[in-house]
Order: C-alpha cells, then sequence, then structure tokens
C-alpha cells in the first residue's frame, strides 16, 4: 500500500484560480452577447464561489511575498486607487436617464 500524501494548499490553490477565472470569463461573455442557455448562468455563478475560495487559497499561500511586494514603491503604488475610480461615469447604466 502506497505511503498517504497530504494534497497541500500549493497543489490546488493555483490551479483552482485560474480555471474558476477561465469558467467565469467564457460564461460572461456568453451573458454579455445574450447567449444563455439554463446552464450558464448557474455555472457563472457557482465559479464565482470556487474563484473566491482559490483566491483566498491562493493569497494564504503566498501571504509573506504579497506583503514583501506591499513594502516596496510598486507594490504601495499599484495598491492604490486609480484617480479616474472616483471620476463620475461618462456611460450611463441601462435604465438610466440619459443627460441632455
Amino acid at each position: 500500500m502506497p505511503p498517504f500524501r497530504s494534497i497541500g494548499l500549493r497543489s490546488w490553490a493555483t490551479p483552482l484560480t485560474i480555471g474558476s477565472f477561465l469558467l467565469m470569463a467564457v460564461t460572461g461573455v456568453l451573458m454579455f452577447f445574450d447567449i444563455v442557455p439554463g446552464y450558464v448562468s448557474f455555472a457563472h455563478e457557482w465559479a464565482s464561489w470556487l474563484f473566491l475560495l482559490g483566491v483566498v487559497a491562493h493569497v494564504a499561500v503566498n501571504l509573506r511575498p504579497f506583503q514583501r511586494h506591499l513594502k516596496t514603491r510598486g507594490g504601495r503604488s499599484a495598491s492604490r486607487p486609480s484617480p479616474s475610480s472616483f471620476w463620475p461615469r461618462r456611460f450611463p447604466s441601462a435604465g438610466s436617464p440619459r443627460r441632455s
């Protein structure tokens, strides 16, 4: 009988993040173009939970490198919100009244 081998967090965190992101990207594009069979929105919603689980596990595994990166000048500037995120949106969302 082979010895028991534990599955570490590192071995599944990144593949789960990548796989669930790809599934959400494909289903998101299908939903954007209104190609929505019954399973697409269901798969998109559940893939988002898998994606969140994978991201949390990936951050937990890589916490020290992430903290080291945030101490650098590039890490601090990348973590700041862009000034454009505070500007009013130029394009109205669906259902909002148009300005003249």
